[in-house]
């Protein structure tokens, strides 16, 4: 779990100040008959004045707990309460009545599930970039604030960011592996020998700016059946053949063939008498 010191989640400062207390926490005229009017006793009427002011002030219903003494006595005296009015956690019909009049007064609309649709839609938008939960919780808080919705919990921001988290990891660790891979696939048959028109084994070593494969010729690697003939090996052919002739080097034309080699003499012409 994220810590919720490391986010912007708005909560109450652990030394509330005087001035703060002033600023934030003191009801006015309009909000004390405001409230007067939807309840019926003391303890009631502090409840529903704490909640108000500390909506104001975090954006969401803290439970009773959580307010700090000091916000309870400001309160109380500004209500012009006996110590004896203590905050205590309200039945779950009147707690939830006391919020709905507070939403009602600052024109706030509760719906989880809008509330739940913006937070998660900031959150998966900033983890394609940025891994830290108490960034994406910061964004999602931003946007909710923007939008002047209920701030939820913060363990439902905090799970909603660790969840989304895993996921956007998971799915972009898989979506590298699987890049890695076609790369390395690319870069084998890159690498890999192909044999040109002539028998010779080429090694493809790039492209030109027009696309056409690059090639180094290797070594001969192919059958020397396949291949065709060179000129010493023709020349071995012909001496086992018989048609070689010492004198002049030069072989004979072999049997069946007809006119004269490039380099046989020209016979004499004989003259008519």
């Amino acid at each position: 779990m994220t810590s919720v010191d490391r986010t912007a989640y708005p909560g109450f400062a652990r030394v509330v100040s005087a001035r703060e207390l002033a600023e934030a926490f003191t009801p006015t005229e309009a909000e004390l008959e405001w409230a007067r009017g939807r309840t019926q006793d003391e303890n009631h009427l502090l409840a529903l004045v704490v909640w108000l002011k500390s909506y104001q002030r975090l954006g969401y219903f803290p439970k009773v707990e959580d307010v700090p003494t000091v916000v309870v006595g400001h309160v109380g005296d500004a209500l012009e309460l006996g110590d004896d009015v203590e905050l205590e956690r309200a039945a779950v019909r009147s707690a939830k009545r006391h919020r709905e009049f507070v939403r009602r007064r600052l024109g706030v609309v509760y719906d989880a599930a809008r509330v739940r649709q913006i937070a998660e839609e900031a959150i998966r938008k900033t983890a394609q970039s940025k891994d830290d939960p108490a960034d994406l919780i910061n964004v999602a808080l931003e946007e909710l604030i923007r939008l002047r919705c209920e701030l939820p919990g913060y363990t439902t921001l905090d799970a909603m960011a660790a969840s989304i988290r895993t996921e956007v990891n998971t799915v972009g660790g898989a979506l590298d592996q699987a890049v890695q891979q076609a790369e390395h696939r690319a870069g084998e048959q890159a690498r890999a020998p192909a044999v040109d028109d002539l028998g010779v084994v080429a090694v493809v070593v790039g492209e030109d700016p027009d696309g056409h494969r690059q090639t180094d010729h290797a070594q001969d690697q192919v059958d020397q059946e396949d291949r065709a003939p060179g000129e010493a090996e023709q020349v071995g052919a012909d001496v086992e053949a018989g048609q070689y002739r010492a004198a002049d080097g030069w072989p004979l034309p072999a049997a069946g063939r007809t006119g004269r080699t490039p380099w046989s003499a020209s016979p004499a012409r004989t003259s008519s008498s």
